[in-house]
C-alpha cells in the first residue's frame, strides 16, 4: 500500500486519504495551498523560463555592446597612434624648420654684425677725422681772436686811453695804464711814450701832495682874502679859510646854524657861514664877535627882502672862536 506525507505535519498517510488524522483540517488547507503552490510553481517557472530568454537577450546585447566598445577602443587606439604619429611627424618638422630658421638667422646676424662693425669702424674714422678738423678750425679761431684782440686792445688802443686820462688829469689812471701797456709791449713807440706820460703824471701827483701837505701844515692861515672869494670862488673852493667879523643874523635850525657875518665888522663883507651846533659850547648870538675856521663853499644865493638875489661867499665852518 502507498503512502504519502502530510504536507503539513510530515506524518504518513494512504495515498487514497485526503486528510490526515493528526492534522486533518490542515490537510485540507495544506491540499488547497499545495495547488495554489503548484500553479505559482508553474508560473514561476514560466517566468523563470521568459527572464532566462531575457537574460539571454540581455546578455547578447551586453556582448554586442562590448564587442563594439572593443572595436571603438581599437579603432580609437588606432586613431590615436595615428594622431600621435602625425604629432611626432609634425613637431620633427617644426624643429628642422627652427633649426633651419636659427641657422639662417645666425647666418644673417653674422652678416649683419660684420656690415654694422664696418660701418661702426667708417664712422670712428670721420669722427677722428673731423676732431682734427675742429682742432685745426679752433687754432685758427685763436689766432684770429688775438688778431682782433690787438686791433681792439693792442698798444695802439690803448695809448689812445691812457693820453685821454692825461688830458683829463686823471694821473693815477695814466700811471696804470701805462703800467698795463708795458707789460705787455714793453719797448714799444708806444710803450715809450705811455711811460713818460705816467712820468709826467707822477710828477703832478707829487706836485698834488705836496701842496696838500703844505696846506695842512699851514692849517686855516691860507691868507685868502674875502675879495678872492667874491670874486673867483671857484679857485678856492676847497680850501681853508679863516675870518673874524660880526655876527649880525643868527638862524638856527635842528642841529644846524646858519649865520651873516659881517667880515671885520664890515657890512660891505658879509659872508654866510653854516656849521654843527655841537662844535660850540654856548649859542651864538648877534652882535657877538667871532672867528671861524672852515673850507669855502664857493657862493650862496638866497632872496633880499626887497625880492632882489643876493650872492655872497659861502663858508662850511667847521671851529669857532668866541
Amino acid at each position: 500500500m502507498e503512502v504519502k506525507k502530510c504536507p503539513n505535519c510530515g506524518a504518513e498517510i494512504p495515498e487514497d486519504r485526503e486528510y490526515c488524522e493528526q492534522c486533518e483540517e490542515q490537510l485540507k488547507q495544506t491540499a488547497g495551498t499545495s495547488k495554489r503552490e503548484e500553479m505559482n510553481q508553474n508560473s514561476d517557472l514560466a517566468e523563470t523560463v521568459v527572464s532566462q530568454d531575457e537574460a539571454i537577450d540581455e546578455v547578447a546585447v551586453q556582448a554586442e555592446m562590448e564587442q563594439e566598445v572593443t572595436d571603438n577602443k581599437e579603432t580609437l587606439l588606432n586613431q590615436g597612434k595615428k594622431k600621435i604619429n602625425r604629432a611626432i611627424v609634425i613637431s620633427a618638422i617644426g624643429w628642422i624648420v627652427l633649426i633651419i630658421i636659427g641657422v639662417t638667422m645666425k647666418g644673417q646676424q653674422d652678416s649683419r654684425y660684420k656690415v654694422l662693425k664696418e660701418r661702426y669702424e667708417s664712422i670712428n674714422t670721420q669722427l677722428s677725422d673731423e676732431r682734427e678738423r675742429a682742432s685745426d678750425l679752433q687754432t685758427k679761431v685763436n689766432d684770429l681772436q688775438a688778431k682782433l684782440d690787438e686791433l681792439e686792445n693792442g698798444a695802439s688802443t690803448q695809448l689812445v686811453e691812457i693820453k685821454n686820462a692825461y688830458e683829463n688829469g686823471e694821473w693815477q689812471n695814466v700811471i696804470d695804464l701805462a703800467g698795463k701797456l708795458h707789460e705787455k709791449y714793453n719797448g714799444s713807440e708806444e710803450d715809450k711814450e705811455a711811460q713818460e706820460m705816467a712820468k709826467n703824471s707822477q710828477s703832478k701827483l707829487d706836485e698834488a701832495a705836496a701842496a696838500k701837505a703844505a696846506e695842512e701844515a699851514q692849517g686855516y692861515e691860507t691868507g685868502i682874502t674875502y675879495d678872492q672869494l667874491a670874486r673867483t670862488p671857484d679857485d678856492f673852493k676847497g680850501k681853508k679859510v679863516k675870518f673874524t667879523g660880526k655876527v649880525v643874523q643868527v638862524i638856527e635850525g635842528s642841529g644846524s646854524i646858519q649865520i651873516r657875518l659881517a667880515v671885520n665888522d664890515n657890512y660891505d663883507t658879509i659872508l654866510f657861514g653854516q656849521y654843527d651846533s655841537s662844535i660850540v659850547g654856548s649859542r651864538v648870538l648877534e652882535d657877538d664877535h667871532i672867528t671861524i675856521y672852515g673850507t669855502s663853499a664857493g657862493t650862496i644865493s638866497y632872496q633880499s627882502t626887497m625880492g632882489g638875489t643876493i650872492t655872497i661867499p659861502g663858508v662850511s665852518i667847521e671851529k669857532i672862536d668866541q
